[in-house]
Parts: C-alpha cells; sequence; structure tokens
C-alpha cells in the first residue's frame, strides 16, 4: 500500500489532538507500512498544559478518577474556559459564543482525567518528536497557555520547528471582519501556513531550527486603528 504524504492542522484542543497524533506517528507501533507518512504539523493556539488556576489539586483528581468509571457522563461544571475572552474584538467574541458548532456546555466527568492524561502523554513524547512543526500562538491567549507552547517548541528534538506569536492577539486566529469576509490577520496566518507547508516539501525537511520568532506577529491595533471596534 502507498504511504500518502499527509500534514496534520489544528487549533486548540485540535492543535493538541494533531501533535498528539505526530507524538503517536514516532513511536514504533508495528504498521508504519499502513501509515500516512506525516510531513509536518501545524498548531494554531494548541492545548499543550492545563492552566493552573484550573488544575484540581491531586486528591481531586483520583477522586474524579474514581468516579468516572461509575458515572463516565455525569455532568461536573461549565468549562472555565467558556467565561474567557477567545477573540481580540468584540464582534468575533459575540459571533464565538453564538457559534452552533463550537462546544460550550457542561464538563463530563469522564472527560476531565481523559484531558489531564493527555496532556500527560504530550509532556512526556514532546520532547521526542522529530516531525516539522510550526505552532501560532496569541500573545494575550487565555484560554491556552502561550508559554507552554513557547516551552514544548524549545523541549522539542525536531530539526526543523518554529513558533510564531501574534503580538495582542487571544485565542482564536481565525476570524472575520465585520463584511463576514476572511479577516486580514487570518489571511495573513494562513498564507504563513501554506509557505511552510511548500518549503517542507521543496527542502525535504532539511530547513533548520527557527528561533522564537517575533517579526511576524502582529498589533491588532495596526489592523483597528481607524475602525470604531470595542
Amino acid at each position: 500500500m502507498e504511504q500518502r504524504d499527509v500534514f496534520v492542522c489544528g487549533h486548540s484542543l485540535g492543535g493538541f489532538s494533531a501533535l498528539s497524533y505526530a507524538g503517536i506517528s514516532s513511536l514504533d507501533l508495528g504498521i508504519k507500512d499502513f501509515r500516512a507518512k506525516l510531513k509536518g504539523v501545524i498548531a494554531v493556539s494548541p492545548m499543550i498544559d492545563v492552566a493552573r488556576e484550573t488544575m484540581p489539586n491531586y486528591p481531586t483528581q483520583c477522586f474524579i478518577r474514581g468516579l468516572a468509571k461509575c458515572l463516565p457522563t455525569l455532568k461536573i461544571s461549565d468549562l472555565p474556559i467558556s467565561k474567557r475572552r477567545h477573540c481580540a474584538d468584540a464582534s468575533n467574541e459575540i459571533r464565538f459564543q453564538n457559534d452552533p458548532q463550537t462546544f460550550h456546555g457542561t464538563l463530563r466527568l469522564s472527560t476531565a482525567p481523559a484531558l489531564l492524561d493527555g496532556v500527560k502523554f504530550i509532556k512526556k513524547e514532546g520532547s521526542n518528536l522529530n516531525v516539522p512543526f510550526i505552532i501560532f500562538h496569541g500573545e494575550k491567549d487565555e484560554v491556552t497557555d502561550c508559554s507552554s507552547s513557547k516551552k514544548f517548541y524549545e523541549e522539542a528534538k525536531a530539526t526543523n520547528k518554529q513558533f510564531k506569536v501574534y503580538y495582542n492577539m487571544n485565542h482564536s486566529l481565525i476570524m472575520l471582519d465585520r463584511n463576514e469576509n476572511i479577516h486580514e490577520i487570518t489571511e495573513v496566518l494562513l498564507q504563513e501556513m501554506i509557505d511552510w507547508m511548500k518549503n517542507i516539501l521543496e527542502s525535504g525537511n532539511s530547513l533548520k531550527i527557527s528561533p522564537i520568532s517575533k517579526s511576524l506577529s502582529y498589533d491588532l491595533n495596526d489592523f483597528f486603528k481607524e475602525k470604531k471596534i470595542d
């Protein structure tokens, strides 16, 4: 069976899933002949760690794990992240909060330990990651931790890796303007993704490690300085 070259991209929890898949693909599971060939990973505002203010203490974690075996679908609380700011301007924040494709519900009991286990896995396998990857993160992200992305980037063994910070941007870097068109910042982000994938394909994964880049970061005020947006 011919292996296909693929790139994996994800945002937030999807970014976590993309990086986790890359970690699994680095393991020898005896199925490499049947697995797509992973050329690179793009993670946007990925969930790499749980914020300290939302991390339950160890006794609580043990209690939740035990109870989850008996009542896995029990609703326990609203997601803390649902109350935090996701977008840098009010119009996109309202759009996010009203998006029916975005989960705004209550956290179920079995989800909490699953997320904690996932975080442990990505911390353990992340340093062994040797697949090319690029991480984009908003400097003012209140949902996922930008510093965790920075630490992941620094510790990963991959010889082709990049980490880019967007100044004054929040969790969501995929936005629309008030005319429902793709936002300028999002256009820049998408073009960076395309250029990065092209470079990977053209270079054969031989690009050198890039330092943490802020040269291509963007100040939202540059886009909104002539617009009356709260």
